[in-house]
């Protein structure tokens, strides 16, 4: 007999909603008194919303970047990166990072 490999979420339906891992995780860091803020990133780095805040967006990407890395639960599961974190994440780093890679450019232009 060999094991049938699912993601976390189809054993999430077969165990029958009780909780996802999301809602389940928001409870580990209750006893070290975390802020709200820190609760809420840990219970949607999945599903992050229109409007994530800055914590969210990097909870989420972090999660990606371990999926990506080989740390997830299965081998081969997917990375799924939220359109809306990653506007954020543009937004908030695009004109400085433009700013600085003009700024290194122009330096080694007029060297």
């Amino acid at each position: 007999m060999t094991a049938q490999r699912s993601t976390f979420r189809e054993a999430e339906v077969v165990l029958g909603n009780v909780g996802n891992h999301e809602y389940l995780a928001q409870l580990l860091p209750l006893p070290s008194n975390a802020t709200k803020e820190v609760v809420e990133a840990v219970g949607t780095h999945h599903h992050t919303g229109p409007a994530p805040s800055s914590l969210v967006c990097q909870v989420h990407v972090a999660n990606n970047l371990c999926i990506e890395l080989g740390l997830a639960y299965l081998p081969d599961e997917p990375s799924r990166y939220s359109d809306t974190v990653l506007k954020n994440l543009r937004d908030l780093l695009g004109k400085p990072m433009v700013l600085q890679i003009k700024k290194i450019f122009n330096r080694c232009a007029h060297a």
